[in-house]
């Protein structure tokens, strides 16, 4: 029996194609790793190891190592394609949190070193500013995936950085205190390579960008060799609080060696809240083919979307765009050629733009539904329902919605544009468990509706008592997610403890347990 899995993206413009295929299940291991394990013991789930880095250089591809629950003091992680280590030919190699459970790393003097192809991190919880990159020092890495991590506390450069082609950034939480090289540290770094998908993670608190896509020649690049960033989707990713600069940024240096950035798309997003800009492109070498559909940009303090030098063959349309006043919803300061903006919601009005004019602008307030506690989506009777442009996109209604989010006229959650699911299912949440003294207490909880139902989601305490209805009515058939900000229906903040979360569809229940934490 195989195991496979595919990812595909495919937009106007742009495709991107993430494909795993594992061996066969009979030749795959697994192995364990936990805080009270043994590096002589055979790694097995009653004799596990004490280190992951031992675990990688022991698993081959195909392998999972899961490592058990528990406060790891672990150094450096450093996988080594030149040492045997990594997956290859479509088979990865993985390291997952056991499940159910939270390994938590708390050495942050060095992280985990990705040089090596076909690697895959799942649920790992970094602390005190351990970081995860990959690098090419042992030759081109691509096919790696990182997927609901945690980071906190200081990094440096950034709590994850990137590189190489066909990778994979998803649904991480960089929740940081800041980054000790001020503001060249980011959330997420994206450096040379093609084919990559940075998907719904949640950056808040670094000094610098919260996505950081950037490229520069460096000396000692062979003659003529030109690097660059090419074909990346950034979509449905929540970018707030960078504590000195702007949400995302697309960005080339060169001089007198060009780089080349080609092939951007910027979608779903929201991007709230930094103390500079939403969106901000510039180049010292060319930028060329953007694509910003459907962000909501909210709360920045300079100009929303701000355009520099370079760029050219830019596409804005479907966005809503709210600026400080005084400051300016779209700024194309050096009237950079071949900008496209169309059928974008502007507030407040009037309309503050420079060197471009929107071919069919929608302008008033998109009436979001709780600013106070990052809440985005779309209250009834917004003037956002209905009112774009068809991009290709799916959509729900007559036509597509402005900004983020479709709109659900009893939830107001997302709607995701996927395979019907064929049963019920609740997930467990993440992070798990949550850290009630974060800089901004969050976790996200998934569920699966196979067909058009009546449904309640809430959570309650150990005893039983009701704290918070997340949703609540009739909901259509698909993949939802659902975020909880740890505060009860008062809006105030919920105790250390155990609760539950339960969905419930007609008569009957699934509940998981989950944990608040200071």
């Amino acid at each position: 029996m195989k195991r496979a899995a595919l990812i595909s993206i495919l937009s106007k413009g742009l495709s991107i194609a993430l494909i795993t295929i594992s061996l066969p299940a009979a030749l795959s291991s697994n192995y364990y790793v936990a805080p009270t394990g043994n590096n002589s013991n055979d790694g097995s789930l009653q004799s596990p190891w004490a280190s992951v880095l031992y675990a990688i250089s022991k698993a081959q591809p195909g392998d999972t190592v899961f490592v058990r629950g528990g406060t790891y003091d672990e150094g450096e992680i450093w996988i080594r394609q030149n040492y045997g280590m990594g997956g290859r030919d479509g088979v990865y190699v993985t390291i997952a949190a056991f499940p159910d459970e939270i390994p938590i790393f708390t050495n942050g003097s060095r992280g985990l070193i990705i040089d090596a192809s076909y690697v895959r991190v799942i649920g790992l919880d970094f602390r005190n500013g351990k970081e995860m990159y990959n690098v090419n020092w042992g030759g081109p890495t691509h096919h790696i995936e990182l997927i609901k991590n945690r980071f906190s506390g200081v990094p440096g450069y950034a709590a994850i950085s990137i590189s190489g082609e066909h990778n994979l950034i998803e649904k991480n939480i960089i929740d940081l205190a800041g980054n000790s090289v001020g503001t060249q540290g980011h959330g997420i770094y994206i450096m040379e390579g093609a084919h990559t998908l940075i998907r719904g993670n949640f950056i808040s608190g670094t000094s610098g960008y919260g996505i950081h896509l950037y490229e520069r020649p460096y000396s000692n690049d062979p003659p003529g060799y030109v690097r660059g960033i090419k074909n990346i989707l950034i979509e449905e990713n929540f970018v707030t609080k960078s504590r000195e600069r702007s949400g995302i940024i697309v960005a080339a240096e060169g001089g007198n060696v060009p780089v080349n950035i080609d092939s951007i798309v910027i979608r779903n997003n929201v991007v709230v809240n930094n103390p500079l800009h939403g969106i901000i492109l510039v180049g010292w070498s060319e930028i060329k083919n953007i694509q910003i559909y459907h962000n909501t940009i909210y709360g920045n303090a300079d100009n929303a979307i701000q355009i520099y030098e370079k760029v050219k063959n830019v596409v804005i349309k479907n966005n809503i765009i709210c600026a400080k006043p005084g400051k300016k919803h779209i700024d194309n300061a050096p009237n950079a050629p071949d900008i496209i903006v169309e059928r974008n919601l502007y507030y407040p009005a009037p309309i503050a733009v420079k060197n471009i004019k929107d071919l069919n602008p929608v302008v008033g307030d998109p009436l979001f539904i709780d600013l106070d506690h990052n809440d985005f989506n779309l209250k009834k009777g917004s003037i956002a329902i209905d009112a774009g442009i068809n991009l290709g996109l799916p959509f729900k209604g007559t036509a597509p919605d402005l900004g983020a989010f479709e709109f659900d006229p009893l939830t107001a959650i997302q709607l995701r544009a996927v395979d019907v699911p064929k049963l019920f299912h609740l997930q467990q949440n993440y992070p798990n468990p949550i850290q009630a003294s974060a800089f901004n207490p969050i976790t996200v909880i998934n569920f699966d509706i196979p067909f058009d139902t009546f449904i309640d989601l809430s959570i309650f305490n150990l005893l039983g008592q009701h704290m918070r209805t997340l949703i609540r009515g009739q909901q259509t058939a698909g993949f939802r997610t659902v975020i909880w900000n740890s505060l009860d229906d008062q809006g105030m903040q919920v105790r250390n403890g155990i609760y539950f979360y339960s969905l419930t569809i007609g008569g009957y229940t699934i509940s998981k347990k989950m944990i608040v934490v200071e």
